[in-house]
């Protein structure tokens, strides 16, 4: 496993605790991260299945990503 910076660790982080996941708006306010796409790259690389979702709001589409859940069943 190589080195993961410091945004991509917390961005992990927090999509572990947070099921509902993260846009690139939240990513900024929260990371002042401004490239989250490279971000989730980075830990799909590292073999987490992150989900992107399309979202819509008024006439502007963006992803939110969240961290698929395996069920343990």
């Amino acid at each position: 496993m190589r080195r993961i910076n410091s945004q991509t660790s917390m961005i992990l982080k927090y999509l572990k605790e947070h099921p509902a996941g993260l846009t690139q708006m939240d990513a900024i306010t929260m990371f002042g991260c401004t490239r989250l796409a490279a971000r989730i790259a980075d830990i799909r690389h590292d073999g987490y299945s992150i989900i992107s979702d399309t979202e819509v709001s008024g006439d502007k589409r963006y992803s939110r990503y969240r961290l698929e859940v395996k069920d343990e069943n």
